[in-house]
């Protein structure tokens, strides 16, 4: 069993014990033992997903457990082999075995899994030659427990730094895992050092993606995140031909549990889209604007139906960011907004001030109101480059609000998940 260093506290201590339950309580642990053996480590991002109180998607898993048995657990399992394909694809009952790695793809329970086979390797210095510090944390599937918990402080501090700063300014996957963080996290540190190698980077980053167009499916999960306006604005200094071509610099929609339904606006069939502005319509009364309805910023539609197929809830979106929700009742938007933060990494919107009834149920769906002034010029800015040098943040109702210059419109607070 790994020992708590003495050190963290109470704080910490508990801290981590509440990672470990949080994992324990979201993966199938029984059936990936099962199929990849009692050493079997959970390690990068899913851990640091739940650190951050995120819930994990992806899983990457060590194995001490050799090839053919994995395979073997695998086929047993009933998954079928398919033929390795460098975009990554994963496929339900599906597997690919990457020779060379050593790295099995596949899908469990809706999650992408990535399995790589390590023999009797240290996992703790595995881990600890990571690309960012970000991804140096592991979950032992057998002990339950987190290993080399002393990275979690970092973690836990959103400090962004490269384990190894040659090897960054060598490497364009590292810049690429660097920016994936930075383009989730707004309230990331990111010292001078640290930004000026991913500057300097840059041109040796584009320059592989434009010499290697198989490989531009890793650009995507830079975009339709929060702070992607930040990322992209990296890339817009440079001369970066086509490689931003085919990704989405929007969110299609965000993902819900089997309780809802979530639909792009094209994917709405017409009867539910008449019910969805009739309902809307009704909800708002006098205060509701048309023009917000399925307007250009709006591309998807999460909402609940009742058991005679009527409208009970729903969130107009644009990405991650909610534009309008409307409910019979208080219950059901919290349900909701909270299955929506449950399931993706970032929701937010703005909210005005006056709208206290709204405020005051944003913790119970999950959603923070944002007091840091920096925090709220970077998320803006990033999303909207037109509040540059034209933001106004001050304080009212004990609240941090913003408004822009020469704008008529109600102050408004930021609100995130």
């Amino acid at each position: 069993m790994e020992k708590i260093p003495q050190d963290f506290g109470t704080e910490k201590t508990e801290e981590i014990l509440r990672v470990e339950s949080a994992i324990k309580e979201s993966l199938p642990i029984d059936e990936l033992v099962r199929i990849f053996g009692k050493e079997t480590y959970l390690i990068g991002g899913a851990v640091r997903d739940v650190i951050l109180n995120k819930n994990p998607s992806d899983l990457d898993l060590m194995s001490r457990m050799p090839v053919d048995a994995i395979r073997k657990n695998l086929e047993d399992a009933g998954f079928i082999e398919m033929e390795w394909e460098e975009d990554g694809k994963f496929m339900e009952g599906k597997y690919s075995f990457k020779k060379g790695t050593n790295v099995f793809n596949l899908t469990i329970d809706e999650r992408e899994v990535q399995v790589a086979s390590i023999g009797e390797k240290e996992v703790s210095e595995l881990i600890s030659t990571a690309d960012i510090n970000l991804s140096c944390c592991a979950f032992d599937l057998n002990s339950l427990k987190i290993i080399d918990p002393d990275f979690m402080l970092e973690i836990m501090d959103k400090e962004l730094r490269f384990i190894d700063l040659e090897l960054a300014k060598n490497d364009p996957m590292k810049i690429v895992n660097a920016l994936k963080q930075i383009s989730r996290l707004p309230d990331l540190k990111v010292s001078s050092e640290t930004m000026e190698i991913i500057n300097q980077s840059m041109p040796m980053v584009i320059d592989f993606f434009i010499k290697n167009p198989h490989r531009r499916h890793k650009l995507r999960p830079l975009f339709g995140n929060i702070n992607s306006g930040q990322v992209l604005s990296l890339f817009e200094n440079f001369d970066i031909g086509d490689i931003l071509d085919d990704i989405d610099m929007k969110k299609s929609k965000l993902n819900v549990s089997d309780v809802y339904f979530s639909k792009t606006v094209e994917e709405l069939a017409p009867d539910i889209k008449d019910k969805l502005s009739v309902f809307v319509a009704s909800q708002f009364g006098k205060r509701f604007d048309s023009k917000k309805l399925f307007n250009e910023k709006v591309n998807s539609v999460a909402y609940e139906l009742d058991d005679s197929g009527e409208i009970v809830s729903c969130c107009l979106m644009g990405g991650e960011r909610l534009y309008a929700t409307s409910s019979v009742n208080s219950e059901k938007i919290v349900s909701l907004v909270s299955d929506l933060c449950k399931h993706n990494y970032n929701v937010w919107s703005t909210i005005s001030i006056t709208s206290t009834h709204l405020i005051n149920l944003c913790p119970k769906a999950g959603l923070h109101i944002v007091e840091d002034p920096a925090l709220i010029e970077r998320v803006l800015i990033s999303n909207y480059p037109g509040y540059k040098d034209k933001l106004i943040i001050k304080t009212k109702r004990g609240h941090s609000v913003f408004s822009k210059e020469e704008s008529n419109d109600t102050p408004q607070v930021l609100v995130m998940s």
